[in-house]
């Protein structure tokens, strides 16, 4: 289906693209504050009890826009061979972290994601934490 001309946000289009990878980077250091608070630590000690490992894909949707993918995943502080951190932290935390991070990442006025933008799916958990053998994720 052709774009309306007189419709579609043309300039918006094109700031988001210019903008979309320091909106993700924004997103990042909010994700980590973010869980920090939840874990009621410094970002400094939340970073010394924790890693947030991420995978993202970038795609183009039909009428051109950038469309980021990215599951998330919090392991140890050695990384993905560390096990589970053992913060008091679980996967519906990440995943409302992940919602909050996403509503203050901004630049210039323009969000990261506008609500039903971006979806939280959990890949692994359940709702009372994790076991030392998986990491909390949010896709």
């Amino acid at each position: 289906m052709p774009l309306c001309s007189q419709c579609y946000d043309h300039a918006a289009h094109v700031v988001w693209q210019w903008h979309a990878p320091e909106l993700w980077r924004r997103f990042c250091i909010a994700l980590q504050r973010e869980l920090a608070r939840r874990c009621g630590l410094s970002v400094a000690a939340f970073r010394r009890g924790c890693k947030i490992a991420y995978s993202k894909v970038v795609e183009f949707q039909a009428r051109g826009v950038v469309h980021v993918h990215a599951p998330i995943r919090l392991d140890g502080p050695d990384g993905a061979d560390d096990g589970a951190p053992d913060l008091p932290i679980t996967t519906a935390d990440l995943e409302e972290a992940v919602h909050a991070a996403a509503a203050k990442a901004s630049l210039n006025a323009w969000p990261l994601a506008a609500g039903r933008r971006h979806r939280v799916p959990a890949a692994v958990g359940n709702p009372g934490g994790l076991s030392h053998d998986h990491r909390h994720s949010a896709a």
